[in-house]
């Protein structure tokens, strides 16, 4: 026993009390880290505030470029709902090529009018607009038109990426709308009309 008593006493040395010059340095270290944990949580709140407010003003441009948006779409539908004149569309006459002194109107064959009826709506409707800028003779059309060589007087104009109308046009006589296919089917279809 006497040796668990000498134990204890070496323990009770071994874990001295702090004084009070260690005590006043502890409680300076914890102001310390107190006072820096305070400025980083301030730093912190400031950065979550400023974000805050940042994106606050991205969801409101975000918003009036939306509005803006909407506001071109209906613009944009009033104008190919309703026939516009030209200067109000933002057609120049410049644009418009006269070269033989009349447009030429458009004859659909039931090929054409067969593939519109299963093509989708939007797809229609480019092919129908490009007709008539072709018979307009739209300097814009040419550039999506190519002449097929192997068939005198018909061209290929492209609709999409996907797709391509064939007509026939001799220049003030004649404007045969044949067919819209798809562009895979281009070789096939000119070696089957060729």
């Amino acid at each position: 026993m006497e040796q668990t008593v000498k134990e204890f006493g070496r323990k009770s040395e071994s874990a001295r009390v702090p004084t009070l010059q260690e005590d006043v340095r502890m409680d300076n270290l914890d102001t310390a880290a107190y006072q820096e944990r305070e400025n980083t949580l301030l730093r912190l709140c400031a950065q979550v505030t400023n974000l805050k407010a940042e994106i606050g003003e991205q969801q409101q441009q975000r918003s009036q470029l939306r509005k803006m948006l909407e506001e071109e779409h209906k613009k944009r539908q009033t104008i190919t709902t309703q026939s516009v004149p030209a200067e109000q569309v933002g057609i120049d006459d410049k644009s418009i090529i006269t070269s033989s002194g009349k447009h030429t109107l458009p004859e659909y064959t039931g090929a054409f009018r067969k593939t519109c009826e299963s093509l989708p709506s939007a797809l229609t409707a480019k092919a129908i607009l490009a007709v008539g800028r072709f018979a307009a003779h739209e300097d814009s059309i040419w550039r999506q038109t190519k002449s097929i060589k192997r068939m005198a007087e018909h061209y290929r104009i492209r609709i999409n990426i996907d797709y391509r109308m064939f007509v026939h046009w001799q220049r003030g006589k004649l404007l045969r709308i044949l067919d819209v296919i798809p562009r895979q089917d281009l070789e096939s279809w000119i070696k089957r009309h060729g």
